[in-house]
């Protein structure tokens, strides 16, 4: 698998969420299927990070975004991650559905991206 690194996403204001796809470089571009399928999707909070940081996915036909985790605020400096679950061994994540959010502006967390 390929790691593509989208660095620490910071979102501006609370309840502004920041799309994974409006990160991506014309270089990680190509190096996404162009299905814009990925095999996982991993977020660990920034240890600096003061409020909870949200994951969100909007499938089509949604009107909003669905919240699919809420991390916790990091104590003592050790974050607890998430990522998508699955068959990591095919790309069949829709990365242009996930999004950022965060409950205190300036907070955020760091992406990655996997490919096969």
């Amino acid at each position: 698998m390929q790691a593509i690194s989208l660095g620490r996403v910071t979102v501006g204001a609370a309840g502004t969420p920041v799309t994974f796809a409006s990160l991506i470089t014309a270089a990680q571009r190509a190096a996404i299927p162009p299905s814009g399928l990925v095999a996982r999707i991993e977020v660990w909070p920034d240890t600096s990070s003061t409020g909870k940081v949200f994951v969100k996915c909007q499938p089509p036909g949604y009107a909003a975004p669905v919240i699919l985790a809420a991390l916790p605020v990091p104590v003592g400096g050790y974050p607890i991650p998430w990522s998508t679950d699955g068959d990591s061994s095919r790309n069949a994540i829709p990365y242009g559905q996930f999004s950022l959010d965060v409950a205190t502006g300036g907070d955020g967390a760091y992406v990655t991206l996997w490919v096969n």
